[in-house]
């Protein structure tokens, strides 16, 4: 069974493809240990410029993260020039392959590279590249390594190895992807808030509000009906606009309203009127049949008839359930209230 790539071998190996393009063929990019890199490019005719990972560490808390979240850490890698051993590479070459890979580095401190990339053909079904991502890049830091961390790395390596010119990069953050990540849950679309623990209730035929087969070993109060759980919703129409507040010429007999609501159910609108000369007056209520839950659909469009309006006067309009014979249900509050204005 081959070893399946992760999402830190992606991220190095896209690091090290970035510097391959911005060098010649000249030079050799290669990610390997120091003892071993220097071998290949004993024997070879093309100098190598070595990615060697020797530490990773963490890159903070994260108070929110959780087991099937990514870890982000930090890699901190040596960039050291081996010179081709066959040929007759430049006295400098540790200089110029080391002086070329900073000033890329220096120029484009984040690198363009998008992790994780797209998913090569063949890979297994559980490649984590064929999740779906939130995709990353990695910046390089140039930084300050100690001699005394650089020579306990040289030193660790074995063999006939001697101290080479270096310099150390942090590269951060790369995403360490889980086994099985995290589903994230969908964003909320509506919000419902319940201030009365009850059985769900139904319209009935005449209008009341009948309770279902589960709340029959309940008693409930027969003398007055329970009030409705629902609400109208109005507005003024004026073509194809909608809106609260509206403004008609003085006689007006009659005016667009929009109502909307559950289908079947019955709203009684109400007509309280402040006449221009501070009387107040209150026409019954007119009863209709909900037709539109959409309060934008052509069905929602009913009609209100209006009393002896007269210029100056105002009006507010109250919407509420109704009954069948178009009586307010007793208890029932009242939905948005509408605003009219009577001109001259």
């Amino acid at each position: 069974m081959a070893l399946p790539v992760s999402s830190l071998s992606v991220a190095i190996q896209g690091f090290a493809d970035f510097l391959d393009t911005r060098f010649g063929e000249e030079v050799v990019i290669s990610l390997d240990a120091p003892q071993r890199a220097q071998e290949t490019a004993k024997n070879g005719e093309k100098s190598l410029l070595n990615i060697f990972v020797y530490r990773l560490a963490p890159s903070g808390f994260h108070a929110a993260a959780g087991s099937g979240d990514p870890l982000f850490v930090r890699a901190h890698v040596l960039l050291t020039c081996f010179p081709a051993g066959q040929g007759d590479p430049p006295a400098d070459t540790d200089l110029r392959v080391l002086g070329h890979a900073m000033s890329v580095l220096q120029s484009f401190p984040v690198i363009p590279v998008v992790l994780p990339g797209g998913v090569p053909a063949g890979a297994p079904a559980d490649d984590f590249r064929r999740r779906e991502h939130v995709l990353y890049r990695i910046e390089a830091t140039l930084q300050s390594v100690t001699m005394e961390e650089m020579n306990h790395i040289w030193t660790t390596q074995g063999g006939e190895l001697a101290y080479r010119l270096s310099c150390g990069y942090e590269l951060a953050l790369i995403p360490v992807e889980p086994l099985s990540p995290r589903e994230a849950a969908p964003p909320a679309r509506a919000a419902v808030l319940d201030i009365a623990p009850s059985p769900v209730p139904v319209l009935a035929a005449d209008g009341t509000l009948a309770y279902g087969a589960e709340a029959r070993a309940f008693p409930l109060a027969g003398a007055t009906a329970p009030p409705a759980d629902w609400l109208p919703v109005q507005l003024f129409r004026s073509g194809e606009g909608l809106g609260s507040t509206a403004t008609v010429p003085a006689g007006t007999a009659t005016v667009k309203i929009a109502l909307a609501g559950p289908l079947g159910g019955r709203a009684a609108l109400t007509v309280a009127w402040l006449r221009a000369g501070g009387a107040s007056e209150t026409q019954a209520p007119q009863a209709f049949t909900i037709a539109a839950q959409r309060i934008d659909d052509p069905a929602a469009a009913v009609t209100l008839a209006l009393q002896d309006a007269a210029g100056g006067d105002r009006a507010t309009i109250t919407a509420e359930p109704a009954a069948n014979d178009g009586t307010p249900l007793p208890g029932s509050a009242t939905g948005n209230v509408l605003t009219l204005t009577v001109g001259a």
